[in-house]
């Protein structure tokens, strides 16, 4: 199946087992882009801390003028900020320094607080849709004839009954806390580098085209090993069942060594694809991160460039650098969200109707024939 309908299917089964509880997810979504305002807040109370602890004169011309999201710029960011204070003239500099530090680190508790309940929100929804999902296939299993179960293997239902469908909801945090929201930093973002200095883009945009071209070079083999590695342990799984459940007729027939043989193999199918898997996974971490290195390097170069050639002045110098950190820093969490979802997606066509488990009954549609069910 091609990567839309891999998504649409993913999305259909995430849209019908979570909408029971769709005020939850609202409020999910409500509480997440709070939390993304104040996250777009830090360079907005950076910028003044920066002008008064440089020498900027406050209230100054570069922010005469300045309404907000109109001609708004990291050189006039900190200006623009007393001008919507009413604020022209600070006695004491580092007094309101500290008031502002004081304000900075509310706004990051609140983000943090904020941050832990939506975790807590986001599992409450998980793991109840989860359970529903859970529900459905094992009522669909219990209506499938015995010739069904006579080739299946007992240890691999059971495998995706458990493993898969907690493997299948668990994009939900990833969709609503980096994928919906990410975008939106990265736009505010964009916008005031954009209106800074467009050449000093060039790293942020270099720092993108790199991300995506990573997110492109591991997609593929992440899907790809994910589902061999549900499917390896879904045998592992089968593997001791049916050795635990006949173990009279292996100890009647001294079958040990075969069985122990029979399980070596299994295991050794596990080790070598979760090696495989794990180390597609995690060398993108250590990949992202020399991306950023290089376009922050870049970034600091241009940036100085700038600076010297009397550009830019210190304050928007230091905030430059501060939101183009933030925002490849946005690009990253993007980009590794997105090949997260690929297991996902792996996960989920274990479970859909056209798999061997579900191929029949379509459990989604009988969820979405009952959705008035709750747990």
């Amino acid at each position: 199946m091609t990567r839309a309908g891999d998504l649409r299917r993913f999305l259909g089964l995430l849209r019908s087992y979570t909408a029971p509880y769709w005020w939850a997810v609202g409020l999910l979504l409500l509480t997440s882009y709070l939390a993304t305002a104040l996250a777009a807040l830090f360079p907005v109370l950076m910028a003044p801390i920066l002008d008064l602890a440089l020498g900027a004169p406050v209230g100054s011309a570069a922010g005469a003028g300045t309404t907000a999201g109109e001609g708004l710029t990291l050189r006039n960011l900190g200006a623009a900020f007393f001008q919507w204070l009413g604020i022209h003239s600070v006695d004491d500099r580092f007094r309101a320094i500290l008031v502002l530090c004081a304000v900075y680190v509310g706004a990051g508790l609140l983000k943090g607080s904020i941050d832990f309940g939506n975790f807590l929100l986001a599992l409450w929804i998980r793991v109840r849709a989860t359970a529903a999902l859970q529900t459905d296939l094992f009522r669909h299993l219990l209506g499938l004839s015995m010739g069904f179960f006579s080739r299946q293997r007992t240890g691999e239902l059971v495998s995706r009954l458990e493993a898969d469908t907690r493997a299948a909801t668990s994009g939900l945090e990833t969709i609503v806390t980096t994928v919906l929201t990410a975008p939106v930093l990265l736009a505010f973002y964009g916008y005031l580098l954009v209106r800074t200095s467009p050449t000093l883009v060039v790293a942020a945009v270099g720092a993108a085209v790199l991300h995506y071209s990573l997110t492109r070079l591991v997609r593929g083999p992440i899907r790809r090993l994910a589902t061999d590695q549900f499917s390896a342990f879904a045998d592992l799984a089968a593997r001791f069942q049916e050795s635990i459940l006949s173990i009279r007729v292996v100890k009647s027939f001294g079958a040990e060594a075969f069985e122990l043989r029979r399980l070596g193999r299994a295991l050794r199918e596990v080790v070598r694809v979760n090696v495989k898997y794990a180390a597609y996974k995690h060398v993108e971490e250590p990949a992202r991160a020399a991306v950023n290195y290089v376009a922050e390097a870049t970034l600091l170069a241009l940036a100085a460039w700038e600076l010297l050639a009397g550009n830019l002045a210190a304050p928007a110098f230091f905030l430059f650098l501060y939101v183009g950190r933030a925002a490849m820093m946005q690009l990253g969490l993007l980009g590794g969200a997105y090949t997260s979802m690929q297991a996902t997606l792996a996960a989920t066509s274990r479970v859909s109707p056209s798999s061997s488990v579900t191929r029949g009954t379509n459990p989604v549609a009988a969820r979405s024939a009952s959705m008035s069910a709750t747990l």
